[in-house]
């Protein structure tokens, strides 16, 4: 699958956003978020049907006579390479490029110009830029003025109050690792040296963001990140009871009812931040 969907940082931070100390940068800390990290949001792209990071993919399906529109499996299409058939399915050489083809409704899907009529398994290829983000945390941003801004230090939305962390500098692009609220364009980042963002840079430092260039799945769709983030919560919470519930009034340990029914192992809460963007067709 793509790649996390949250960052090692946000984890350990995650606590002190529920009023409790952070988690400590420690290896024991970071070995166990890491195993979480991976598989839980392997898990939640698994549940949403789709991939989430916006790069390029191949994708082949089923050649149907009669039918032009063809359902992918990371919508939306950002760009549409190339589209093309082969009649035997076997792809060594022999297939033949579509001229003319086109985004469904929402860019979710492939429509064909031409009904080719013929039934071939593997027949079609199509391959395209598509996803929800290009990083799970981290946004770029294009700014007006060319400043020395410190990586590791912290800048504050003067108008959406969002507030993230430096994580790259380069000329007029600044790359910020998000860490709540959604940044912008036209406002003032200023610069802090605190994650609570009273302390400014000394020389102080402020610039507007022209233009974003890449927004983080954690701004674009916080819903989702913020799922990963809670069931690693609890995760963390439960580390040596995941068998148990709860307990009884004589103190007695209450075990979980095996969920035979249920394919992931997801709280309750986590299903509710996702079911809005699972892909059901």
């Amino acid at each position: 699958m793509d790649m996390v969907l949250s960052s090692l940082r946000r984890l350990r931070l995650y606590a002190a956003g529920m009023g409790e100390d952070p988690i400590a940068d420690e290896l024991k800390n970071n070995r166990a978020l890491m195993g979480w990290l991976s598989t839980t949001s392997d898990q939640v792209q698994n549940y949403l049907s789709r991939g989430v990071i916006i790069k390029e993919r191949t994708e082949y399906a089923n050649l149907l006579s009669g039918q032009k529109e063809y359902w992918l499996e990371a919508p939306p299409i950002i760009d549409l390479t190339n589209v093309a058939y082969d009649s035997t399915g076997l792809w060594d050489g022999s297939e033949s490029e579509l001229s003319t083809q086109y985004s469904g409704i929402n860019d979710e899907s492939v429509v064909l110009g031409t009904e080719l009529g013929i039934t071939v398994p593997k027949g079609l290829r199509i391959i395209y830029t598509g996803g929800l983000a290009y990083h799970a945390v981290n946004s770029v941003f294009n700014m007006a003025e060319i400043k020395t801004w410190t990586v590791d230090n912290w800048v504050k939305g003067s108008t959406s109050g969002a507030v993230g962390r430096v994580a790259a500098v380069s000329s007029l692009v600044l790359t910020i690792e998000s860490y709540y609220g959604v940044f912008e364009k036209d406002e003032t980042l200023i610069e802090y040296t605190d994650i609570d963002c009273t302390t400014a840079a000394d020389p102080a430092i402020t610039s507007t963001i022209s233009s974003i260039s890449k927004q983080s799945l954690a701004e674009k769709y916080p819903a989702i990140v913020g799922a990963v983030e809670a069931q690693i919560r609890f995760y963390w919470n439960h580390m040596t009871d995941f068998e148990n519930v709860g307990s009884d009034k004589e103190g007695n340990t209450i075990r979980q009812t095996p969920k035979t029914s249920r394919k992931y192992p997801f709280i309750d809460e986590v299903l509710d931040l996702l079911e809005p963007y699972r892909k059901t067709y």
